[in-house]
């Protein structure tokens, strides 16, 4: 419980000093304007120190004016503190703006990641339009080498190079100079007869 006492006393005592420094800080603002005032108020003490009547008058008057200008003084001090008070905090906002519209742009799900997905998904939409359209072809291919025996027979001479018996499998150069040439077929028995297959 001391403890506790203890702080509020020192909490007291440096809310004064804060205090006392900001009124310091006002007075000292103010006292370039107060400086004409000052040396009139001297003068005017010059005056009135011939006669102790006099003096006496002039010492309250001049607390009077001090303690008429200690509210002003904190009054203004209390505005300068909330003008500064105002551009922290303005300026502590437009921080954390800038920092949140970086994370919304730049972020690990910002605009730009965004984007990157986006454009991919495009591209896997594309890849799998390819490949449905190549899945459908091989289903046609399919249904017809089911459909027509031409069809089969056709298929396992181009890519299996069968042939009938009798038959000779020769190849020829292509144009081009390739070394995959045209397959043709020669029926032995047909006297000699080739047909060349594409």
């Amino acid at each position: 419980m001391e403890e506790i006492s203890g702080l509020r006393r020192k909490w007291a005592i440096i809310k004064e000093k804060i205090r006392v420094r900001t009124l310091q800080a006002a007075v000292g603002q103010l006292a370039d304007s107060r400086w004409l005032e000052a040396a009139g108020s001297v003068a005017e003490k010059k005056r009135s120190s011939d006669h102790p009547a006099r003096r006496s008058v002039a010492s309250a008057l001049q607390k009077t004016r001090h303690s008429v200008r200690l509210p002003e003084l904190a009054a203004a001090a209390r505005e300068r503190a909330y003008r500064w008070r105002r551009r922290a905090a303005t300026l502590g906002i437009g921080t954390l703006a800038l920092v949140m519209a970086y994370g919304v742009i730049f972020g690990h799900n910002g605009v730009t990641a965004y984007l990157r997905k986006r454009a991919e998904a495009n591209s896997i939409e594309q890849q799998m339009q390819q490949l449905q359209t190549e899945n459908e072809r091989l289903n046609r291919r399919i249904a017809h080498l089911q459909d027509d025996p031409d069809a089969i027979e056709h298929a396992a001479r181009e890519e299996l190079h069968y042939a009938r018996s009798g038959e000779v499998i020769f190849t020829l150069p292509s144009a081009g100079g390739s070394a995959s040439g045209r397959e043709g077929y020669a029926d032995s028995e047909a006297g000699g007869a080739s047909t060349a297959h594409p």
